[in-house]
């Protein structure tokens, strides 16, 4: 969940990508369309100047930098 500004994402919107350009829900864990347009918020973000701010910074606490321990998704994996 994150809050953005349009402009940020424009170029994401302006792609017009239809919902037939996505594979169907089927519990995939990672490997689909949905999933590389969800790593490209950020970059389009940062890209149209904008800031990418967790949680923690936005409300004045110390940020978690966690990042070296975070278990990748792996296909056919429980986690």
């Amino acid at each position: 969940m994150f809050w953005v500004r349009l402009e940020a994402l424009r170029p994401l919107l302006d792609a017009h990508l239809d919902p037939w350009e996505f594979e169907s829900e089927s519990g995939q864990v990672d490997g689909t369309a949905a999933h590389a347009i969800e790593r490209l918020f950020s970059l389009c973000v940062r890209a149209s100047g904008h800031q990418v701010l967790d949680a923690a910074t936005v409300c004045g606490q110390a940020a978690i930098n966690d990042v070296g321990r975070y278990r990748y998704a792996k296909k056919g994996c429980d986690q």
